[in-house]
């Protein structure tokens, strides 16, 4: 069940390490929130139990969003409670809520009571003034020509009015305690009878009239807290958005084995591709190689061979033979007339062609 939620803005100062400094302070300094053993080292990921507290950091990146739960249980009276905060640290919002969880057969209904760590950061100079009022604890007292010139103006907070003749329609000091940050609470005098009314936002009106002292205060806070319900929690709680952050990282680690088995069968699409456009290639490279074998056991076979100069185209030969000489005698081709030769007179060679 939600007890208290609320939104408000804060200043450029204020960041994630002032946070975590302030919650610290506060779960360390208060005897019945101190978690023995408690070791914090600013990992993005936290999580720590000790007895019956629980406390969960998680800076939810996607979101922008920097998680705080603290949950403490007490058996005795089967009661559960959750203290969230909730640092949007792009648009510099601090959502702060407190749940109380109670076991059917619980005979105990307990009292609000805020945590302190909510009354520090609502009352530190980090928050930023809700137009020209500041979200404060205490009640605020102007004029009904004031009165009737602040509503003209925006403001995120709802207004609680009391008008005042003598005494008030409710303690406004009370009233103020209670609706400590779900909104501006306003004393003005007046000649008429007392009332209490609250403005929304958006300019509509509840008026309280019949109702106990005690009870229009509850009355009030009830309004003022579904309104905060609704126009806040459409954000996810912290259990929420825990949940969807998994949902992403699990949606992420099954996009990525997809892609990998994409790549993984484009991979071998492509060897087999390449497999088909080799096999021709070794085909052809075989055929080569045994041609190849083939005219060097041509070529070696022709070095081997005499050349004869028998009856048979012995005409053919002879001509081979004299065109052979006289380019030896002509160009002295050392590949062919080797050095030892070199020397030799080209007469010989000369005679030798006379003669055939």
């Amino acid at each position: 069940m939600i007890n208290y939620y609320t939104r408000v803005n804060v200043n450029d100062s204020f960041n994630k390490d002032v946070l975590l400094t302030m919650f610290f302070e506060w779960l360390n300094n208060t005897k019945r929130n101190k978690m023995k053993g408690l070791h914090y080292q600013n990992e993005s990921s936290f999580i720590y139990q000790v007895g019956r507290k629980k406390l969960k950091i998680e800076d939810f990146k996607k979101h922008n969003i920097l998680g705080i739960q603290f949950i403490t249980s007490e058996n005795n009276r089967n009661a559960q409670f959750t203290t969230e905060i909730m640092y949007d640290y792009v648009n510099q919002t601090l959502d702060l809520g407190f749940y109380k969880g109670m076991m059917a057969d619980s005979k105990y209904f307990p009292s609000l009571s805020l945590p302190k760590i909510f009354i520090e950061l609502l009352n530190s100079d980090y928050v930023l003034l809700d137009n020209d009022l500041r979200i404060q604890e205490e009640i605020i007292k102007m004029s009904a020509k004031e009165f009737d010139a602040l509503l003209q103006q925006e403001h995120q907070l709802p207004i609680v009015v009391l008008t005042k003749n003598k005494v008030c329609i409710a303690r406004p000091y009370v009233v103020a305690q209670r609706l400590f940050g779900l909104a501006h609470v306003i004393c003005v005098p007046t000649n008429q009878n007392p009332t209490m009314k609250l403005y929304y936002p958006n300019k509509d009106v509840v008026t309280f009239t019949e109702y106990a002292d005690s009870q229009i205060i509850n009355v009030c806070y009830d309004y003022c807290l579904e309104y905060s319900i609704q126009e806040y929690t459409q954000n996810y709680t912290f259990d929420e958005l825990f949940k969807v952050n998994m949902q992403e990282e699990c949606a992420s680690v099954e996009e990525m084995d997809n892609l990998y088995l994409t790549e993984q069968k484009s991979i071998e699409n492509d060897i087999k591709e390449l497999m088909d456009m080799l096999k021709p290639l070794e085909e052809e490279y075989e055929s080569l190689s045994k041609e190849n074998e083939r005219l060097r056991n041509r070529v070696n076979g022709l070095k081997k061979e005499t050349l004869l100069f028998t009856k048979d185209r012995y005409e053919e030969k002879k001509e081979i033979v004299l065109k052979i000489m006289k380019w030896a005698k002509d160009t002295h081709d050392p590949d062919f007339i080797n050095e030892r030769d070199i020397y030799r007179r080209t007469d010989v060679l000369e005679s030798i062609l006379e003669e055939m």
